[in-house]
């Protein structure tokens, strides 16, 4: 009987961490659904940025003051804070929500220098559009691959 049981116990303990290991690989990872508003609003701020940059580069540099370009700025801005609200009321949207902050901070910090420096040559042009393009574009793809509701 002592081996019975001994075999027994051996075999519940292999089978309780078999179950215990499969439990561990199938956690659910919820996210949010995919959101046209969201995904929309991020194509807007990426052709605003686009034309800002665009504008830009097509002036002489001693002509990319600032103050030229201030309102762009600032439409820019109140669109990516925009996003970044809208993100904030979404659940299960931790990651976008992250990256839309990381976009609020950078264009800030975009801006001040600008300002502070008063103009902007087209390598930091260049660099900047680089930046934001490859920035929007995974916000983009991140939205685009999120599920559609109702499928």
């Amino acid at each position: 009987m002592a081996v019975f049981s001994r075999a027994y116990r051996h075999l519940m303990g292999v089978i309780l961490c078999l179950v215990g290991f499969s439990l561990v690989g199938c956690n659910v990872i919820q996210v949010a659904t995919y959101d046209p508003s969201s995904f929309q609003l991020m194509q807007q701020i990426d052709r605003s940025i686009d034309k800002l940059y665009l504008s830009m580069s097509a002036k002489p540099q001693d002509h990319r003051n600032y103050s030229q370009f201030a309102s762009q700025y600032l439409d820019i801005q109140v669109q990516i804070r925009s996003l970044v609200r809208l993100q904030m009321f979404r659940k299960n949207n931790s990651e976008t929500l992250k990256q839309s902050q990381i976009l609020e901070n950078l264009w800030q910090s975009g801006r001040q220098e600008h300002q502070s420096k008063g103009t902007l040559s087209n390598v930091i042009i260049r660099l900047r559009q680089s930046q934001y393009q490859r920035m929007l574009s995974t916000l983009m793809k991140g939205e685009s691959l999120k599920p559609h509701q109702g499928a």
